[in-house]
């Protein structure tokens, strides 16, 4: 496989899951494209930033023990709201991003998240589920209207479970 040229995206864990299923979940996502997922912060400064001619990376795993998500007792909402409001600096995509909720842990999928319109205007906010690997494959060969295809009436087919 080759090198992953386009940003990562961020992945914001909204429950307490074990360090187990997140190192999974990065693990099989990478499967499909690797480091395609940033583990996200509250702080924008932890978060790759552009550098000029350097391909940026997504979180490697296995994840820190220590780890804890900022993110936990959030909603869908706040991750989009963080999204919205990252500096130009920070090397995200920044119309899609994906979180982890209690099916996860059950299940081992991600809930892919597309802030804007079919051309990426505006604040609408959709969200699908997947597998972390399918979910990986989606995001990694978006290409124009792909998420209307999963997707065709809009809106929210996941049910997020916090």
């Amino acid at each position: 496989m080759g090198m992953w040229i386009h940003p990562p995206f961020a992945l914001f864990c909204l429950v307490d899951l074990s360090r187990e299923t997140i190192n999974k979940i990065l693990r099989d996502a990478d499967e499909a494209f690797p480091f395609i997922f940033w583990l996200a912060s509250k702080n924008y400064e932890d978060a790759p930033h552009k550098q000029p001619d350097q391909a940026q990376q997504g979180t490697e795993h296995p994840i820190d023990e220590s780890f804890t998500s900022d993110f936990v007792g959030k909603k869908v909402e706040d991750a989009a709201d963080w999204m919205k409001n990252k500096p130009d600096n920070v090397a995200l995509d920044a119309n899609h991003f994906a979180i982890l909720d209690k099916k996860a842990e059950k299940d081992g999928t991600v809930v892919l998240c597309k802030i804007g319109d079919k051309d990426l205007k505006g604040t609408q906010l959709d969200y699908l589920r997947f597998g972390a690997e399918e979910g990986a494959t989606h995001l990694g060969g978006t290409e124009y209207g792909t998420w209307e295809e999963f997707n065709p009436d809009g809106g929210h087919t996941a049910k997020i479970e916090y």
